[in-house]
């Protein structure tokens, strides 16, 4: 198996098995409520046609294949200017200069900004198998809105985006097989940070990102790389194991930069994203004021990379104020539900519908479900499905106003096409105040028997009140109701309060709300995490670590692991992004990434490729998105989580030993590892990874260093609770005394390579 595939197997396989269910949906609960009003008529009929969507929408398609992209990524305001020597491209965000020796990035940092921030990357070397070969200039070459430097051996080129500025090393052709270290020099007036796996070029003026590299071969075959600063250069390693299967040409790719502007509108006042695993696509919808009295949305594709794919298209245009937009996708149908408050002048709010249809970008006819509610509906949320066996259902929360000092909190369901399963079904209708209500981005993968939604709220009692849950299965039936997770003093403002989606298996979610310290009157940001039996795992414990106040948090979950996105207010305001951990009943940020602070910045959304039906393996990657109001717009930033930690195999052994293996290589984790066909006196090496081929047994190999000798068919470890081990690799082989033909009775394993997170 590949790096990391063993584990990925493990944790895919009630996944891949599940596809093929057959899933019967239960009659949606009947309407339920403690109250004498608003009383639920009996469920309405429903017509199909007229001014709901089935009649516009093309049936589901139901393969995973992605599809060609039907409209190309078009940057705008891309310009460029080609001198003798010289090509200089200009974007509204950035500017970069090429010439034969490498490239000059500058930011744009503001109309106010005393200078320009300049950052130079300059190829130094490549080095093939452990030989160094130092740069040559190159031909500079151009074609559309790429930049190329044609050196000998290596075509390195620029690819400019709203994002930035796409940086590739190509090799048509390698000397050698074994390790590639591609070299490059940085200068400019900046200090050299970690982010994630990729750097922060940080000045008092501004940051400018080093993504993490990637490396592809002409079959797709990828590995995501590591890069090391060396106090003057940036040296991206491919793995030696990965260069001698790989299929020429090879590229290595990382991206400079890190933000795509989305939108630009002057008034911007919220956004959200979902994701749609069959066509590779992202859809960001937001809110702008168009008056006083009316508030539009539209919506915009974006590819993986964050690229925008295709016009912008209309949501609402009408006179009518469509507030608090919200988004969800049903992967099986390839289908986006916009939600919103919807309310013509005057009127009460209601529950007002969209459907985008992903692979033909079209939109279906707004709706509005002809529910018996009389008063005003506000704060929906919509939480949407991954599976692809069908059918599959939207599931709408939203709030109501039974007084003004009573809210209660209801959801619904609709299908494909944004009809009603049934009306609405209660949350929590008790005499307090409930509101703000959250879902989760999806109901998680695996069989329907394990497919849950997360719903948060708040409870106002008061100057006391609770943070509570409630979980539903995928059709609707309720399975937890009104559960307190935490209490708090009922603050003045703004509340933030959000939930993700579960992790694969054990169907864990991670609950984030902002409570008030009573010394400082400042948010901080609280997490609690929590099974969907409703059993506590990590309660209430502070995800803050600075003395600002932070406020608006998301969260979402790659199937293991969970990326918060949120506000630290400063002086001027900063989005960060972090990935959380839970390790046995404790909540650990693993690193913290900034993603852009500007005045007047708001932390909108974050949605996990896996709540789209992204596989398990390597796709780790987060959506999030963002907005700057007045006279900003929106962002959307890719933010690649962190993977948990996996075993790869190298085939260095002899004779009939396997091995089988359990866990999840994070620190604070335990993995077990077993040894199968021995015969003798049995045993593990442990260490660091190297490659010796062992001489006095021809076609064996060590491929520990073997620090630790441990007796026993069974190797258990629990990995220190240590950041400073995550991305370190250790090898381990089995041998057996007797079980061999080597020196008449040795035996050597395969190694496994424990890469840990």
């Amino acid at each position: 198996m590949t790096h990391r595939s063993l584990v990925f197997f493990l944790l895919g396989s009630a996944s891949l098995l599940a596809q093929g269910e057959t899933k019967v949906a239960r009659p949606f609960p009947s309407p339920t409520s403690t109250k004498t009003a608003p009383a639920p008529e009996p469920a309405p009929s429903i017509a199909t046609g007229g001014d709901h969507v089935t009649a516009t929408l093309p049936p589901p398609r139901r393969d995973a294949t992605a599809p060609t992209s039907p409209v190309p990524p078009q940057p705008e305001g891309i310009a460029f200017d080609e001198q003798p020597g010289c090509v200089w491209a200009t974007s509204p965000r950035w500017k970069a200069s090429f010439d034969r020796d490498g490239a000059t990035f500058v930011p744009f940092l503001g109309s106010e900004a005393p200078r320009d921030l300049p950052v130079r990357f300059a190829l130094r070397s490549v080095a093939v198998g452990g030989e160094r070969q130092p740069a040559a200039s190159g031909e500079l070459q151009r074609t559309g809105n790429t930049v190329a430097i044609a050196r000998p051996g290596v075509r390195e080129e620029y690819a400019a985006s709203d994002a930035g500025i796409e940086q590739r090393f190509v090799f048509a052709s390698l000397p050698r097989r074994g390790e590639i270290v591609v070299d490059i020099g940085l200068t400019g007036d900046f200090a050299v940070q970690p982010e994630g796996a990729g750097f922060r070029l940080v000045n008092e003026l501004g940051v400018v990102t080093y993504g993490q590299a990637k490396t592809i071969d002409a079959d797709g075959d990828r590995c995501e790389l590591s890069t090391e600063w060396t106090g003057s250069s940036l040296a991206i390693h491919v793995p030696a194991g990965f260069a001698a299967k790989a299929t020429l040409p090879l590229v290595i790719d990382p991206l400079i930069g890190s933000l795509t502007t989305v939108a630009t509108h002057a008034a911007v006042l919220g956004s959200d994203l979902a994701y749609d695993a069959t066509l590779h696509r992202y859809v960001v919808c937001w809110e702008y004021q168009y008056s006083q009295t009316d508030t539009d949305v539209r919506l915009q594709q974006l590819d993986d990379a964050m690229q925008p794919v295709g016009p912008q298209i209309v949501v609402d245009a009408t006179l009518d104020a469509w507030r608090k937009p919200r988004v969800a996708n049903l992967n099986l149908y390839d289908r986006f539900l916009v939600v919103a408050e919807g309310a013509a002048p005057g009127q009460n709010s209601r529950l007002a519908l969209r459907v985008f249809d992903g692979s033909t970008a079209t939109m279906g006819a707004q709706s509005t479900p002809p529910f018996p509610l009389s008063s005003s509906v506000s704060s929906p949320d919509v939480g949407g499905d991954p599976s692809l066996s069908g059918p599959t259902y939207f599931t709408v929360v939203f709030e109501y106003e039974f007084s003004l000092t009573d809210h209660d909190l209801l959801y619904a369901q609709f299908d494909q096409n944004g009809v009603p399963r049934n009306t609405w079904n209660a949350i929590d209708v008790s005499n307090d105040y409930e509101h703000s209500p959250r879902i989760s981005k999806c109901d998680g993968q695996g069989p329907s028997a394990t497919q849950t939604w997360a719903v948060v709220y708040r409870r106002d009692q008061g100057q006391v009140g609770q943070t509570r849950a409630m979980f539903l299965a995928w059709d609707g039936q309720v399975l937890t109701q009104n559960m307190p997770l935490t209490g708090f003093d009922s603050p003045s403002g703004p509340t933030g309060l959000d939930v993700s989606s579960p992790t694969d298996g054990t169907r864990k979610y991670l609950v984030v709300d902002t409570k008030v310290d009573p010394q400082t009157s400042h948010r901080f940001l609280r997490g609690t995490a929590v099974t969907s039996a409703g059993t506590i795992l990590a309660a209430d414990q502070q995800l803050s670590f600075t003395n600002d106040p932070d406020g608006e948090p998301a969260v979402d979950c790659d199937g293991a692991r969970f990326c918060l996105t949120f506000v630290e207010n400063q002086a001027v305001p900063v989005v960060h992004a972090t990935t959380v951990d839970l390790v046995g009943s404790q909540l650990l940020r693993r690193d913290t990434a900034s993603v852009m602070a500007f005045p007047g910045i708001g932390n909108d959304g974050v949605v996990a490729r896996h709540s789209g039906g992204a596989g398990t393996n390597g796709d780790r990657d987060y959506g999030l998105v963002l907005h700057v109001g007045p006279g900003g717009g929106v962002f959307a930033h890719r933010y690649l989580g962190m993977a948990p930690g996996g075993f790869g195999t190298r085939a260095f052994g002899c004779g009939p030993l396997t091995w089988s293996a359990q866990g999840n290589g994070a620190i604070g984790e335990t993995i077990a590892l077993q040894l199968a066909n021995t015969a003798g006196w049995a045993g593990w090496v442990f260490g660091a990874v190297v490659d010796v081929p062992l001489g006095f047994c021809p076609g064996c190999r060590q491929g520990s260093s073997a620090d630790v000798v441990l007796p026993g068919a069974t190797l258990q470890w629990t990995i220190p609770l240590d950041t400073g081990l995550v991305g370190v690799t250790f090898a381990f082989q089995g041998f057996d005394f007797g079980a061999g033909t080597c020196l008449g009775s040795i035996a050597l394993g395969n190694t496994a390579d424990l890469t840990i997170r």
